[in-house]
């Protein structure tokens, strides 16, 4: 708790954000609500100083909460974003996990694009080889992946798309990821019922729009600052949004359609 407070601190330095990851990393299997903490903790430093790398690991960490959970559409649309970011910085350490993540999902989704797959994951892995990185995440099976895609594919085939795999550069490993894009988001029903939020929940949402930090909603609302944590995290589950940028996506739109307003239960 002591490191989740510190990384929430308008004054914590970028170390502490990574630090609060890899905690979120170890603990997300254990205690998931602890890890949500601390990736939301972790993604606000780094949106604050702008490390996009640090925003692509929180994306990659989440999607693989997102998989323990059983929700591989939402996994997979995080893990894109991942790799999009990732490969906006030139970031190699955690990418050929990202890659093999995706695949994967590519994999369960797209049975056809097995040839693609073998690429993917032989580019991973020559990547892992050539860089020596040590993966954040738990890396998913991809031995298992391997055995599936090479009994769909003929012999040559297999063969063929390994060694194209590992000549690709990381840049264009990713951009084959990319290629694929995630699943669409399911569409909202016009008998479903609508997103709600409380008065004080729009509130919030209304000043992460606004590029407040956490501290700034607090001092503004006159709330303690684990309260506006706490309201900020509700507000990005009943969105359904895995980031504060999210958050402000939403809140533009919803003005866009029907002007500012409020949703209270």
């Amino acid at each position: 708790m002591r490191l989740l407070h510190a990384a929430v601190d308008e004054r914590a330095t970028v170390e502490a954000a990574y630090a609060a990851l890899a905690l979120a990393t170890g603990s997300r299997l254990i205690d998931a609500k602890l890890a949500a903490d601390l990736m939301e903790a972790a993604n606000g430093l780094f949106m604050r100083v702008r490390d996009v790398r640090g925003e692509g690991l929180v994306l990659a960490l989440r999607g693989a909460l997102a998989d323990s959970r059983g929700d591989q559409a939402l996994a997979e649309r995080l893990l894109w974003e991942s790799l999009h970011r990732l490969r906006a910085v030139g970031e190699h350490t955690m990418l050929p996990t990202v890659l093999e993540g995706h695949a994967l999902h590519v994999w369960r989704r797209l049975p056809h694009q097995g040839h693609r797959v073998a690429r993917l994951l032989a580019a991973a892995a020559a990547l892992r080889e050539a860089t020596g990185a040590h993966p954040l995440l738990v890396p998913g099976d991809a031995a298992v992946a391997l055995r599936e895609v090479r009994r769909l594919l003929s012999g040559p085939e297999y063969e063929a798309a390994r060694r194209e795999g590992r000549v690709l550069s990381a840049d264009a490993a990713a951009g084959e990821a990319l290629a694929v894009g995630p699943p669409a988001a399911e569409p909202v029903s016009a008998v479903s019922r609508p997103v709600q939020l409380t008065a004080r929940q729009y509130e919030v949402a209304m000043l992460v729009s606004q590029g407040l930090t956490n501290r700034q909603i607090s001092q503004q609302l006159r709330l303690s600052e684990w309260t506006v944590v706490n309201h900020v995290r509700q507000v990005m589950r009943r969105l359904d949004v895995p980031s504060r940028i999210h958050v402000a996506q939403w809140v533009l739109n919803r003005q866009r359609r029907n002007g500012v307003g409020t949703a209270v239960e």
